[in-house]
């Protein structure tokens, strides 16, 4: 993608004074800056000059995110968070994390496996965040229902 000129123009002005500007916010470096340049592009001035750091992709499911055991797969994820399965695939790939490393039916008999789902259910039914498209809103997949009979076995 070509810069404009006039996100060029803002790259020179903000190179002659970087030791002002690093710990402003971009809209003040715009505003200091007096000319016109768009947001996205005098971001990424800032980044490549290293006054701004790279932006990461937040998103409102974080915490979701943050709290799987991505040793399990795809599809038990799934079940037990109640999400589909196909955006726990694509933030799987996204987050470039390895394979799962349990996958059924071997490793159903496995004790570590085992555990890793009895404590993966005990945080699903603990987690009161946001979660991404719940799977009740696909046809087929479970219901609210199956989620609490799900949680009262696994407090027990």
């Amino acid at each position: 993608m070509a810069t404009s000129i006039r996100t060029k123009s803002f790259r020179r002005w903000l190179e002659k004074q970087p030791a002002k500007l690093r710990q402003r916010s971009v809209p003040e470096m715009v505003r200091s800056f007096g000319g016109r340049v768009s947001w996205s592009g005098a971001y990424r001035s800032a980044a490549e000059l290293g006054l701004k750091s790279i932006r990461r992709n937040y998103s409102r499911y974080d915490a979701f995110w943050s709290m799987l055991n991505w040793k399990l797969s795809d599809l038990i994820l799934g079940r037990i968070w109640c999400v589909h399965r196909s955006n726990i695939r694509a933030r799987r790939l996204r987050l470039k994390l390895a394979a799962a490393q349990w996958e059924l039916p071997g490793d159903a008999q496995g004790t570590d496996f085992r555990r890793a789902i009895r404590d993966e259910m005990s945080k699903s039914c603990e987690f009161s965040g946001p979660r991404p498209d719940p799977a009740s809103r696909r046809k087929g997949a479970a219901t609210e229902v199956a989620t609490e009979s799900m949680c009262a076995g696994a407090m027990r």
